[in-house]
């Protein structure tokens, strides 16, 4: 039985001369071609996967840069609100003492025409701010 199973393993692997080569070129051809297809597509996905790991730790670098601009963002609002208060507080001291400075000046004004017809060559206006001109004799 040992022989007989030999026997057929040899004749059932055998290649006979009626096989056209072209038939063998052609199978030979095609595992080749096969062999490098698959070469080329495990290069291609370890290519893309080293770019994946790459464009993830982009995102992740871009993602804690964005959480800090936002932090800055943040600290820069705070910042120019206090400034916009310290604004308007300013404006408002400068309203008040200008007004003031106003009513003095005005107050002032009016004592001095209320006063000028104690003074001697009076005019009814109030004098003016401007120095006076020296008379051409």
């Amino acid at each position: 039985m040992a022989t007989e199973n030999a026997r057929i393993g040899k004749e059932h692997w055998h290649l006979d001369k009626r096989v056209n080569i072209s038939i063998i070129i052609a199978l030979v051809a095609q595992a080749a071609l096969g062999l490098t297809w698959a070469n080329n597509l495990t290069f291609q996905v370890e290519q893309l996967s080293k770019d994946m790991h790459r464009i993830e730790k982009s995102m992740d670098r871009k993602t804690d840069e964005r959480r800090t601009l936002e932090q800055l963002v943040v600290a820069l609002k705070t910042q120019m609100a206090d400034v916009v208060v310290e604004i308007k507080e300013t404006r408002r001291e400068y309203r008040t003492s200008n007004a003031r400075l106003w009513d003095e000046t005005r107050n002032l004004r009016n004592a001095i025409v209320a006063n000028s017809h104690k003074i001697p060559n009076h005019t009814t206006r109030a004098p003016s701010m401007a120095p006076p001109v020296p008379s051409k004799r």
